[in-house]
């Protein structure tokens, strides 16, 4: 969904679908790329607007666009060579054909997402008080950003004071055991924190409790 060729200029916007992985493959292939240039992710946008269903483009396609599902184009290929262990065994011409594909896919889906994160709302803590804001705001102040920060970890790497994070380990471990231990005071019985149906039994069905355990139900 980029060219690649202008990966490094900054006034070119590039989108991508799981940006992640196609980003760092260019970089470590040679080429410069400028991760501020990185604008829009399709799989993330996805994510932000529905987190409880599928985020691959064939889904993505299957969503959003009318257009025919051509990755059966390499696999009908595979069913008729055998199996193959690199995309570089393909024939060129259907490669081409499916990445033109990716990128037509990438930027059809990209222009219905960004419309919808216009119009669908979060809420944001503003003097003092809950209002609601373009669910946009998040996406681009808080994912694609984290998510460029997360590419460049991925790709050099990150030095961490072992140290002083095996202490701040242990301090959190302490908090939680002691808020656990508070939590099962109120309930008054032990349950798995793990299990969300144990746990959303507890927060919305609680049992009756004394009027000064601090237990509001």
């Amino acid at each position: 969904p980029f060219p690649t060729r202008r990966s490094s200029d900054l006034d070119v916007e590039k989108w991508a679908q799981n940006g992640i992985f196609d980003i760092n493959f260019l970089r470590s292939n040679g080429f410069d790329f400028n991760l501020e240039s990185f604008k829009f992710d399709t799989m993330l946008a996805h994510h932000t607007l529905q987190e409880n269903t599928p985020h691959g483009l064939d889904t993505l396609i299957g969503s959003y666009t009318n257009m025919p599902l051509y990755s059966l184009v390499l696999k009908n290929w595979q069913e008729e060579n055998g199996k193959v262990k690199t995309y570089a065994e393909f024939p060129d011409e259907l490669l081409w054909e499916y990445a033109g594909a990716d990128a037509d896919a990438t930027v059809r889906i990209g222009d219905t997402l960004r419309s919808q994160l216009k119009t669908e709302m979060t809420q944001e803590w503003i003097e003092g008080i809950w209002q609601p804001v373009p669910l946009e705001k998040f996406f681009y102040n808080l994912v694609m950003p984290l998510n460029r920060a997360l590419i460049d970890i991925e790709y050099r790497g990150l030095v961490l004071d072992v140290d002083f994070l095996m202490e701040i380990h242990k301090e959190t471990m302490q908090i939680e055991s002691e808020q656990t231990e508070e939590f099962y005071q109120l309930l008054g019985r032990e349950i798995n924190l793990r299990s969300n149906m144990q746990l959303q039994a507890a927060l919305f069905n609680p049992p009756t409790a004394p009027k000064d355990s601090g237990w509001d139900g």
